[in-house]
Formats: C-alpha cells, sequence, structure tokens
C-alpha cells in the first residue's frame, strides 16, 4: 500500500512536526507513506495558480487524489479506513494534498478523486497535517485489525 501527503512549503510549527513524524513511524508499520513538499507561493499571496502548479507537477497520472478542504466530506474512521483501500486498489498511490493559508486552487480541487474534511474550521496546514498523519496511523489500524481502534 502506497500513500503520500503532498503538502506546501516546509513546517513552521515544531509540534506538529513532531507528531507528524511518530504518527507516520506507526503508519510506516503498515504502508509505504511518502512527505512530499511543493514549494508554497510565498508570503505575498498573489499567486495562488503558482501554488496550484506546484502542487499538480507533483501528482503523477494515475495517482488516486484525496483534496483536504474545509468543505469536503466528513467521514468517521472507518469510512476513512476504506478510503485508503479504494485508493490504493489496483497499485495506485494515494495522495493527500493540503493547501497553504488560502486552501486549494480550483484546479487542484477539480484533480482530485475525493475532498475530506476534518470538520468545518479552518485550520493551519501543519495542524492539518498532523490530524492527517494520525488519521492514516488509525485508518491502517482498523485495516489491520491493530488494537489501537477502539471504535468510539
Amino acid at each position: 500500500m502506497k500513500l503520500a501527503i503532498l503538502r506546501p512549503g516546509r513546517f513552521k510549527d515544531d509540534g506538529a512536526r513532531v507528531s507528524t513524524e511518530a504518527w507516520l513511524k506507526l503508519a510506516s508499520k503498515f504502508a509505504s507513506v511518502e512527505l512530499r513538499q511543493a514549494k508554497d507561493r510565498g508570503s505575498d499571496g498573489k499567486q495562488p495558480e503558482v501554488e496550484a502548479r506546484r502542487i499538480l507537477e507533483k501528482l503523477g497520472p494515475d495517482d488516486f487524489v484525496v483534496a483536504l478542504d474545509s468543505r469536503g466530506d466528513m467521514p468517521d474512521s472507518e469510512a476513512f479506513a476504506a478510503l485508503l483501500s479504494q485508493g490504493t486498489a489496483r497499485g495506485r498511490t494515494l495522495v493527500f494534498v493540503i493547501g497553504g493559508p488560502s486552501g486549494l486552487d480550483a484546479t487542484v480541487l477539480a484533480r482530485a478523486n475525493r475532498c475530506l474534511a476534518f470538520g468545518r474550521v479552518t485550520m493551519n496546514h501543519d495542524l492539518v497535517l498532523a490530524v492527517l498523519a494520525e488519521q492514516i496511523w488509525r485508518g491502517l489500524a482498523i485495516l489491520n485489525q491493530h488494537p489501537y481502534h477502539k471504535g468510539h
């Protein structure tokens, strides 16, 4: 099972980085998880299409793309686990895409096979990454009957 997370720029929050690395290390027991970085558009915020282009360049034609956006579907943990399985079927790489401060451009959302949210609130992309990493570990634990997920 091959998973990837594509995010803009580098970590700005050391706590989120440490948490993300810890969850992804656990997830690596059951899947290959790659953290990809697309150069962000910089602090001027004038060129969202530049960030979108950089994100799209990092996606393969056969990747199953899941965009993280506050307007997306909100699955429970079991449905998220099923998405992991569905997205990696037939040897595909499932790529989760996290946007920068302005979110994801419409061209990236159009490329996505699915759009998910971890609630309707807007979150810092470092925090989203940490939450995503934990959910990947939880989903893999569910798929592999690991006792981490208690089902509540």
